[in-house]
């Protein structure tokens, strides 16, 4: 390990030991407190940094004396610290120049896709910024040199799309008014608790043959209007036949 002037080391690593025994059974990782050249780099980074972003973020650091968000590694066999996620915050931190920086890591036994996949996983979840309250935000901001901190421009800004608000014009609205009834059994059945389901299908059931019963009565008598016919029929074609047969015999 590199010697970092007037720091004890030693004594920085005894409470820094001491603390992850303390935090053992809170979380998986611990805290190391390293010189930035004790950090390696990960034989792949995709993630890159324009020129520009990268000199801002070195300002930053030199303005705050070190870094305010810590890089996250994985301590191999070997017992070096291998970075996945923080790559450009490592390198500006040497380039401004501090001394120690804190680092979270791991020391489970990792294999190379499980360490790739954290490092993928750590640059591609990210959100997004709402545009509107973006601005605001920055809007809050007064000091020049406190926007310059932030990375951020008026040139930037005015590139963002304003998020679209859709009017809804009730004129235009189409919509029809549905109305459940239920029975008294019913309704008392239904309140406090959610149904099981087969008690829901029963219900469901009922209401279904409720409404085919009056069908089935009005199917059977408009069978019935339909003999009542058919034998009127039958009636009238016989009276008919017994008129025309009594003509014949006069």
């Amino acid at each position: 390990m590199s010697d970092a002037p007037d720091i004890d080391r030693a004594h920085i690593d005894l409470l820094v030991d001491q603390l992850n025994a303390a935090l053992g059974d809170l979380t998986p990782y611990k805290l190391a407190i390293v010189p930035p050249d004790e950090i390696y780099p990960a034989e792949k980074n995709a993630h890159y940094m324009p020129k520009r972003t990268f000199d801002q973020l070195v300002n930053n650091i030199t303005h705050d004396k070190n870094l305010s968000s810590v890089p996250f590694c994985w301590r191999d066999e070997a017992g070096r610290l291998i970075c996945l996620s923080g790559h450009h915050r490592v390198e500006a931190a040497r380039v401004a120049g501090v001394k120690l920086v804190m680092a979270l890591y791991t020391d489970a036994a990792l294999s190379k896709p499980e360490r790739v996949a954290i490092q993928l996983s750590h640059n591609a979840l990210v959100g997004f910024e709402n545009p509107t309250i973006l601005t605001e935000l920055w809007r809050e901001i007064g000091a020049v040199e406190l926007k310059v901190y932030s990375g951020l421009d008026d040139d930037l800004l005015r590139t963002l799309q304003p998020v679209p608000i859709t009017r809804l014009n009730e004129d235009q609205l189409r919509y029809r008014e549905v109305i459940i009834l239920f029975l008294p059994h019913e309704m008392e059945r239904l309140k406090g608790h959610r149904r099981p389901y087969w008690e829901s299908q029963q219900i469901q059931a009922g209401r279904a043959a409720r409404s085919v019963r009056p069908l089935h009565g009005r199917a059977a008598q408009l069978q019935g209007d339909q003999g009542n016919h058919e034998q009127c029929h039958r009636d009238s074609v016989h009276l008919r036949a017994r008129r025309g047969a009594s003509g014949r015999g006069r």
